[in-house]
């Protein structure tokens, strides 16, 4: 009400990935948006909108706009009713990189270090001794054959949905159906020169791999209210998942390998939920089981068909205390089952000179837990938020890395991640005047991970500070500085910026013409505080040998003019559900997509 946002309404995403745009409060404000029935939306930080660029840009961009949906973003200070900050795709950047399996880097440099020739063993095997005069066993020179690096990619997706209210208020019997479809067709050409010791029979290969998905789901739903206090919910799914891959590798002038595999998954869930509220209070406790199936078949006769069957039962709590108009305290406790995809259990082994590879079949569903604790307070000149939470998993599926006494380097997966991570948070805005606001925004967290007698724990923190000021001639001006260090992601690896490199200012003069100001103009200048370049460390710490690998991006500096029009807005007028199918429960890929290997 201070803030001139009536009729507000919360949406929670609790224990649901950032990376998946699937979440059901998610598509739920979509759906209103398309109605019209949404004017502004509010979120802690630009974060928790989505941790996909693209999709978070075509949002900003295109959709938030043909909806007219004004989107604010508190702790970053974003606000699209005054224009979108050069510097939200660096954040959406840094939000992308954060959701990245650091376990595929470890698997990538152990074989880029063999198949360089650099030894990966501190010690060489009993009965040898080491080169005193040269340590590089082989060494080559790989690129790309011009020509044969193509992809191809399409995807469809559409469902329908039922909603029936019954004559009691706030009854809702509802059905859905989803269908989505992927197809992907990938070529690649690769060439090996300056050639020292070379021990593969061949020095070209040529492959081309096609791909396909379809997936079915059907979802029930039910809500009954039980007076003006008691809420009941309860429902179901059923999701059947169809994946198909063929593929052939030439190895030229020396053989031709070809693949022909499928898997077919079976899943049920059954869910149930209890919510009230009395007075000042709310309160909400959940449970759901989750039955799934997955069948895999190499028509090809190249590896033996095997399944794998999970049953998980997973619970969530919440309770809020609304102290006054203005503030809130609540706690709220979430578990999340991801289960693994084919590309964690095909126990199909993949060999190499160096390498020896394969998934785990006997690999169980991964239990992600989370306990948030959230003070807000929203008052007219002031917005206050701070947070403590704590994350935990016991049974992660991780990357196990070892090299063997041949020398050879063995990859598989196995369910003995643990994960601890604690983290505090706090935002504030002040605006002491109707020209001026003032934003400062920090996250701190220590991340720890074990396995197989390996721990890494790693501090990680993000500081923004911004500063908006009405000028005159109708200008505004904006100034906004970011710090940003990663810590860890894995026991084997943590990655973080340094320091010269880690604070970004960004600084922006824009103004608005015509009527409704349709016509906006902006000019924007964007620089690392320390240097022109931007660059992050990977360094690698368990697992047999250390290193680090950097990444290292030239001419960050940018100046920009932007010229933006709106034409105007386009609203449906079309009903929607209440609820609608979402699907975000696997790691390893739906199909020959990969994922993370802990999904907190």
């Amino acid at each position: 009400k201070d803030n001139k946002l009536p009729n507000p309404r919360f949406f929670y995403d609790d224990g649901f990935s950032g990376v998946s745009f699937t979440r059901p409060a998610f598509m739920e404000i979509m759906e209103l948006a398309e109605q019209g029935l949404v004017a502004n939306l509010v979120v802690k930080d630009h974060s928790r909108l989505g941790r996909n660029r693209l999709v978070v840009g075509q949002l900003l961009e295109e959709d938030f706009v043909r909806l007219d949906v004004r989107y604010i973003a508190i702790m970053d200070s974003i606000d699209t009713a005054k224009g979108i900050s050069d510097i939200v795709p660096m954040q959406d950047l840094f939000n992308e990189w954060h959701a990245k399996n650091t376990s595929d880097k470890v698997r990538r440099v152990m074989q880029s270090k063999g198949m360089s020739g650099v030894p990966l063993t501190t010690n060489p095997p009993f009965g040898y001794m080491k080169n005193p005069n040269n340590s590089t066993l082989y060494s080559y020179t790989q690129s790309n054959i011009p020509g044969t690096c193509r992809n191809k990619y399409f995807s469809l997706e559409g469902g329908l949905n039922y909603q029936h209210n019954t004559h009691r208020q706030g009854e809702i019997i509802g059905a859905g159906y989803l269908v989505s479809t992927k197809h992907s067709n990938d070529d690649d050409g690769q060439q090996y020169s300056e050639l020292y010791n070379f021990p593969l029979p061949y020095t070209e290969t040529i492959s081309n791999t096609t791909t396909d998905f379809i997936e079915h789901t059907f979802q029930f739903d039910y809500t009954r209210p039980i007076g003006n206090i008691h809420t009941i919910e309860v429902g179901s799914k059923y999701i059947l998942r169809n994946n198909s891959s063929n593929g052939m590798r030439d190895y030229v002038d020396y053989k031709i390998d070809n693949t022909d595999f499928s898997h077919i998954t079976n899943i049920g869930a059954l869910y149930a939920q209890y919510g009230a509220r009395v007075k000042a209070w709310s309160f909400r406790a959940g449970i759901r089981y989750e039955y799934s199936n997955l069948k895999a078949k190499f028509h090809d006769g190249s590896a033996e068909d095997f399944s794998s069957d999970f049953n998980d039962i997973v619970p969530s709590a919440g309770i809020l205390w609304q102290a006054s108009a203005a503030s809130n305290f609540s706690l709220n406790f979430s578990s999340r089952i991801n289960r693994p995809g084919i590309e964690y259990l095909n126990p199909e082994v993949t060999v190499t000179p160096t390498t020896l590879s394969y998934g785990n079949p006997d690999l169980s569903s991964v239990r992600n837990n989370s306990m948030k604790f959230t003070y807000m307070l929203m008052k007219q000149k002031v917005v206050f938020n701070a947070t403590a939470g704590f994350d935990w998993a016991d049974n992660g599926i991780v990357a196990i890395n070892y090299v063997d006494k041949d020398g050879i380097i063995r990859n598989t997966f196995g369910n003995v991640g643990e994960v601890r991570k604690f983290s505090l948070s706090s935002f504030v805005q002040w605006s002491p005047g109707t020209k001026t606001r003032l934003m400062l925004n920090a996250t701190v967290s220590y991340d720890r991970y074990r396995q197989s007698g390996m721990s890494l724990g790693r501090w990680k923190n993000t500081v923004y500070a911004n500063i908006t000021q009405k000028l005159p001639w109708k200008l505004s001006g904006e100034l906004m500085i970011m710090h940003m260090n990663m810590g860890s992601s894995s026991v084997y690896s943590y990655t973080e910026v340094p320091l010269k490199y880690s604070i970004v200012a960004n600084a922006t003069l824009r103004r608005s013409f015509l009527k409704e100001d349709r016509l906006t103009v902006s000019l924007n200048f964007l620089s690392p505080i320390g240097g022109s370049g931007m660059k992050i460390n990977t360094h690698i710490v368990n697992g047999g040998y250390t290193g680090i690998s950097s990444i290292y991006q030239h001419n960050v500096r940018m100046l920009k003019l932007s010229v933006a029009y709106r034409f105007g807005s386009l609203k449906s007028s079309v009903k929607k559900t209440a609820k609608t199918i979402e699907n975000d429960d696997m790691i390893g890929g739906k199909s020959a997509d990969t994922g993370s290997g802990i999904g907190m």
